[in-house]
């Protein structure tokens, strides 16, 4: 299994999936904004109707998305920036692992180890997110 670390622009890179944060209250993360500019608004619209709560761990695919590259994003709820701790971080990671492997994609793209998480550095926030796909992903024959 591959890791790749490298900055690329959310709506130019093609992948099977992006995996964008999203918080209950304020702006949106600056990746998932992008991806709301290229597809008009989609993702704020959603948040502004209450389709989406952004809950921590809440997850929502939007497939076909108009003006992005990648076949579909996964939105992943953080809750609140306030309340942004490790724990929150962690269950958030593990939802969105766990349904990235029910997905049939064979690449994907995350912005979730982009935000700032209270006593957590990037290296943290990277390692979690590595810890926690291993231990989805693993299946033993």
């Amino acid at each position: 299994m591959r890791f790749l670390v490298k900055a690329i622009d959310a709506t130019a890179g093609a992948t099977g999936c992006l995996v964008l944060p999203i918080y209950a209250n304020g702006p949106l993360p600056t990746a998932t904004k992008a991806v709301d500019r290229a597809t008009k608004g989609l993702i704020s619209g959603l948040k502004t109707r209450g389709d989406i709560t952004a809950d921590p761990g809440e997850i929502t695919i939007l497939p076909n998305l108009p003006g992005a590259a990648a076949d579909r994003a996964m939105l992943v709820g953080l809750g609140t920036r306030e309340k942004l701790d490790r724990r929150t971080f962690r269950r958030a990671v593990r939802s969105a692992c766990g349904a990235l492997a029910k997905l049939p994609v064979n690449s994907a793209v995350e912005f979730l180890t982009s935000e700032p998480v209270r006593l957590a550095n990037a290296y943290r926030r990277v390692r979690v997110l590595v810890e926690t796909w291993h231990d989805v992903a693993y299946r033993f024959n």
